[in-house]
This record gives C-alpha cells, structure tokens and sequence, in this order.
C-alpha cells in the first residue's frame, strides 16, 4: 500500500486536490489527518498550540491509516 501525505499551509486546496487524485486512483481512501489532529487537541486541551505540534501525530496518523487499510483489505479477501 501506499500513502500519499499531501501537506501544505491551511486553505491552499489539499482537500480538492486529494479529492481529484482519489478519482485516478482505484481503491484509494481519502484521509483528513487534520481529523486525528482534533482528537489530540480536545483530550490533551491547552498542551499545544497547534495538533501538528504533537511530536507523536504524524507517526499516528501513519499507523492509524495502513492499519485500517490492512484490516479492510482483509476482510475484504476473507468474504465469500
């Protein structure tokens, strides 16, 4: 599997963009990082400024996409 992190300052079109790649790519799985993100912020409130400022976001984010991906894949192999 793959994983494409397009990243970018806020408002600058990640969403469009991401959106217009997922129409290309076959079974690919559109993710908004900036979701794991909000989790952070409200159970850890006032401890950073900014989610990405989380040292352990991005390598949650990661894991959190290819685990989710690897369990569809294998239900989906294991369904008669």
């Amino acid at each position: 599997m793959t994983v494409c992190w397009i990243n970018s300052p806020f408002g600058v079109g990640r969403t469009a963009l991401a959106t217009a790649l997922r129409r290309h790519l076959p079974d690919s799985v559109l993710f908004d990082p900036e979701t794991a993100g909000s989790v952070l912020g409200e159970t850890f409130p006032g401890r950073r400024e900014d989610f990405q400022d989380f040292p352990a976001w991005r390598s949650l984010v990661a894991e959190f996409v290819i685990r989710v991906r690897e369990e569809n894949e294998a239900s989906r192999s294991s369904s008669p």
